[in-house]
């Protein structure tokens, strides 16, 4: 169709931890397009819950778009949304070329964690666990959409989640959680020395126990 994701006739459609947004279209509508056939029947229903959905048309006020109150309606921060390629003749759209696009969310995304874990798959689109702990807030719920967002603090390809060092400074989350220091920061005290090298890593303005009287304890 010209339109956008467009729904006809006597329907109803429930979409549940979905991403439709920024689709764009040569006709109607461009996220979600409702039109029944028959006018005087609202026969198009859409049903949306835990979503994050664009824009909304109804064509002549005969659909019903319902909305339970758990959708938002913000820009999802896919890393790198696909996009049509004018091929130089801006004018033309015949020769228009589809780059293909990252759909992963990035850091920040609205959709982390704001999902439902009722009835969503264990697995994201790429074989990835879910649901994980995606927003670093110590629970782990289903993110919206296809990809469940993988927090890696410390980039060594192991989930947070999964990580017994979030932060590579060779001391574990549970060390960290007795020395009182941050567990997804190699340095907590900015001083420019690690955690792990830093006899005072609470304080930075010393970094070298002088005086023999420091008694973190250590690996």
């Amino acid at each position: 169709f010209a339109d956008g994701s467009a729904f006809y006739g006597d329907i109803s459609i429930y979409l549940t931890n979905s991403i439709i947004w920024g689709n764009t279209s040569t006709g109607n509508g461009s996220d979600v397009f409702m039109r029944s056939n028959d006018p005087m029947d609202s026969r198009v229903i859409v049903n949306a819950t835990f979503s994050d959905i664009g824009n909304v048309e109804n064509y002549n006020n005969n659909g019903t778009y319902n909305d339970d109150g758990t959708n938002i309606n913000t820009d999802p921060l896919f890393v790198a949304p696909g996009y049509w390629n004018d091929n130089g003749t801006p004018l033309d759209t015949s020769d228009d070329i589809w780059a293909g696009g990252d759909y992963h969310l990035q850091s920040g995304s609205p959709c982390i964690d704001k999902g439902t874990d009722a009835g969503a798959p264990l697995d994201d689109f790429e074989g990835d666990q879910r649901p994980v702990d995606g927003d670093g807030d110590g629970f782990a719920t289903t993110d919206i959409g296809a990809d469940e967002y993988i927090l890696d603090s410390d980039g060594d390809g192991i989930p947070d989640a999964f990580d017994a060092d979030d932060d590579g400074d060779a001391l574990t989350d549970y060390e960290e959680g007795v020395f009182g220091t941050d567990p997804l920061n190699p340095d907590s005290d900015g001083d420019g020395v690690d955690d792990l090298n830093d006899a005072f890593p609470l304080d930075p303005s010393e970094t070298a126990d002088s005086d023999a009287l420091e008694t973190r304890i250590t690996t």
